[in-house]
């Protein structure tokens, strides 16, 4: 009865039936028989290197996190960091799901709310600022209007960034604010923990420490990105995965009240257009790293690839619709992939 409470709670549920039904839009537009049959070419290839890189990604950017930790005086040690941060990366397919890891952290460590997200969030930012900076130097062909909006998304950060950090408004106000109800006085004192947090990490040494390791991590993943696409389209260039990541997750981070599965999806769909790549071919290419990603954080990260006999039958289930896709290709081998997704 208690797991079919938390399946139902709208918090869980709303996010998650989004993001179903934003990849079934999607597998309809790109055919999904046609995708299934990408996937199915591309994940047995490439499921070594894009772990590998998962890897690599996952300790880079969890030891991005506890240096921010650990310059708000948060130092809860590797192991007990590890399973919060495994945690947010699993639910890092929700809106702010990321933030699960905040609250594992509490749960291991009795450490304030209010200050560990301060380390989180300055990771988002950080990516967000160097997705911009990305844009705003190759741009999307096409779209002319990529880097005006960039520029203006990145001057706005650092206007609320200075007025919040570095300036008297937001404690003025928030000691004005002099809630009675017990929630409101809650939600106040985590929000100054939050502004003190945040002064202490806007800075230049701050940035300057982050921006290469975010920018290792991320780029691990536009690797894996660029494998997989090449996997699949021979010719696919740095510009068209660089230019894809970039402006799919600076989508999913900026618009963040939508589900990061399917929003990423269909954000990069669109990029991947503009490169004239066709609608299955981008969307196995994503949902690829996405299978392969989420495999390596569950200990299971390579799909089963029997071969044998004259024919390929591909056989992906749709879990959304809980029914199978079956396809067959005279004189190729015989591929079963298992893909949750």
């Amino acid at each position: 009865m208690s797991f079919l409470k938390k399946a139902l709670n709208p918090r869980m549920l709303v996010p998650t039936l989004l993001s179903a039904a934003l990849l079934v839009v999607l597998l309809n537009i790109a055919h999904a028989g046609d995708v299934a049959v990408e996937i199915a070419r591309a994940a047995p290839r490439t499921a070594l290197p894009v772990c590998l890189l998962t890897l690599v990604y996952l300790i880079i950017k969890a030891v991005q996190w506890g240096h921010y930790l650990s310059r708000l005086n948060i130092r809860p040690g590797w192991r007990k960091l590890l399973i919060p941060f495994v945690g947010g990366e699993l639910g890092g397919s929700l809106p702010m799901g990321v933030y699960l890891e905040n609250y594992l952290l509490k749960g291991v460590e009795e450490i304030e709310i209010g200050r560990s997200f301060v380390a989180t969030t300055w990771i988002l930012i950080t990516e967000i600022e160097l997705c911009l900076l990305t844009l705003l130097i190759v741009g999307v062909p096409g779209w002319s209007w990529v880097r005006p909006l960039a520029v203006a998304l990145l001057a706005g950060m650092l206007l609320v960034g200075w007025l919040l950090f570095r300036t008297q408004v937001a404690r003025q106000l928030l000691e004005q604010w002099q809630p009675r109800q017990r929630w409101l006085q809650a939600l106040l004192g985590g929000v100054r923990q939050f502004i003190a947090g945040g002064r202490q990490l806007f800075t230049w040494r701050t940035f300057l420490y982050g921006f290469p390791l975010t920018a290792l991590y991320l780029g691990a993943y536009v690797v894996a990105l660029y494998i997989v696409g090449r996997s699949l389209i021979p010719g696919f260039s740095w510009q068209a995965v660089i230019t894809t990541y970039a402006f799919s997750l600076a989508t999913v981070l900026l618009v963040s009240f939508l589900p990061n599965l399917g929003t990423f999806e269909a954000a990069g769909m669109a990029v991947l257009a503009q490169f004239a790549v066709s609608g299955d071919v981008s969307l196995g290419m994503l949902l690829t790293v996405h299978v392969l990603k989420t495999g390596t954080l569950g200990g299971d990260p390579a799909p089963a690839v029997p071969q044998a006999g004259a024919h390929c039958q591909i056989r992906i289930r749709d879990d959304i619709r809980g029914e199978f896709i079956h396809m067959a290709r005279p004189g190729e081998h015989l591929v079963q992939s298992e893909c949750g997704f």
